[in-house]
């Protein structure tokens, strides 16, 4: 089973609408989202990617007046902030926030006969090695919860197969979905990706290369196979932040083959009648 989520997702919107506009940048030092201009701050449009502009100057909004052309509203009708990202919350929602498109839109509604509710928890691997506060997978509070998604494993940028993000997260795997023997109801996923998975660096485009031919996404898939099965984890997250975005790394051929990807792994996973 797939499952996409949202929580983080928003939670890191939320800051990049405040702060955005006031990160710095330098001809030497891009941005990570936005177009670095003469006086070294992130934003869109012409003050920051017109005359002047120091860095990544061709980059786009997610959303509204410094979106690529198609692109001003956001996918499933959520709001347009005034820094040009998706969200659902007032800071996006607000026109007196700056809202551009879809602002005040009611939140959906599950149907009479819908399942039941899931409540998903979100274990971050580094929080074990915290100086202050540290929490290994053992004292993981699984009360109440239906999912537990761990975050994060990554992509290798040149096999395309899934594989850890540190040495440490081999050890954590393990542990996080040993969970189970306790609480016998829940499922445990792995995420991939996360935010920092598509800064400036030698992962930034893997997510676009993996699923850009039949070939590269066979490998991903079969190797999330193989490692769902070594650990024991019960379904994936793909944390691909964010599809056609070209100053993320993405290309304009991503939503395409992101659907692809999807579809193929919904076959590969509904023939191992796992449950997944």
């Amino acid at each position: 089973m797939l499952f996409h989520k949202l929580l983080p997702f928003l939670t890191l919107l939320l800051y990049l609408a405040g702060v955005q506009a006031q990160a710095k940048c330098s001809a030497k030092v891009p941005c990570k989202v936005g177009c670095c201009s003469k006086y070294g701050n992130c934003g869109f449009g012409p003050d920051f990617c017109g005359t002047g502009c120091l860095n990544n100057c061709n980059a786009k909004a997610e959303c509204g007046k410094d979106a690529p052309a198609g692109k001003k509203n956001c996918p499933l009708n959520v709001c347009c902030s005034k820094y040009g990202f998706c969200g659902l919350t007032k800071d996006f929602c607000s026109k007196s926030a700056g809202c551009q498109s879809n602002c005040n839109t009611p939140a959906p509604k599950c149907a009479a006969n819908a399942l039941g509710p899931r409540r998903v928890g979100y274990y971050e691997s580094w929080a074990t090695t915290r100086k202050c506060a540290a929490v290994p997978p053992a004292k993981i509070r699984t009360t109440g919860l239906t999912h537990l998604i761990y975050s994060f494993a990554a992509i290798d940028p040149l096999s395309f197969q899934i594989a850890p993000t540190s040495t440490l997260d081999a050890q954590l795997f393990g542990d996080v979905t040993a969970l189970k023997k306790t609480s016998p109801t829940l499922k445990v996923f792995i995420a991939v990706g996360g935010w920092a998975f598509n800064d400036p660096g030698p992962t930034r485009e893997t997510f676009s290369k993996m699923v850009s031919t039949a070939r590269t996404r066979k490998i991903f898939i079969d190797s999330v196979v193989l490692f769902m099965k070594s650990y024991g984890f019960d379904g994936i997250d793909i944390d691909w932040e964010y599809p056609g975005a070209s100053d993320r790394g993405g290309k304009p051929a991503d939503t395409e083959n992101y659907v692809l990807l999807v579809r193929e792994m919904r076959q590969v996973f509904t023939a191992e009648a796992k449950g997944w």
